[in-house]
């Protein structure tokens, strides 16, 4: 593991030394204030995260960058596991990437519940 704490202006030339062949690093995890930076970098990107408009994984295959935001598919296993329901009342408190994520995973899972966001 490679914790990196980098300023916005250099994000382009660390996405290029992720592409580059020479590139050791095969994937990864993104923080805050990158999870909505790093989408204009990625090569492919899973639907949720294009509505969500943030990833927070990715992966280096062949020189590309696949990324994925894993809080959406977490969000909907959490919620089921709560038993939340069509017909239950849900609070989405924040509109941060998590928050987002949530809103999506509400809206397409659990389509009849009341959703106060």
């Amino acid at each position: 593991m490679y914790p990196l704490d980098i300023k916005d202006k250099n994000l382009k030339n660390l996405v290029s030394l992720l592409k580059s062949k020479n590139c050791i690093i095969e994937g990864g995890s993104i923080t805050i204030p990158f999870k909505e930076k790093f989408v204009k970098y990625v090569d492919y990107i899973s639907e949720s995260s294009k509505k969500i408009g943030a990833v927070n994984t990715f992966r280096i295959k062949d020189q590309k960058i696949y990324a994925t935001n894993t809080d959406y598919e977490a969000i909907i296993l959490q919620l089921k596991k709560l038993k939340i329901t069509n017909n239950s009342k849900i609070l989405i408190l924040g509109s941060g990437g998590v928050g987002k994520s949530t809103l999506l995973a509400a809206l397409n899972f659990f389509k009849n519940a009341q959703i106060h966001a």
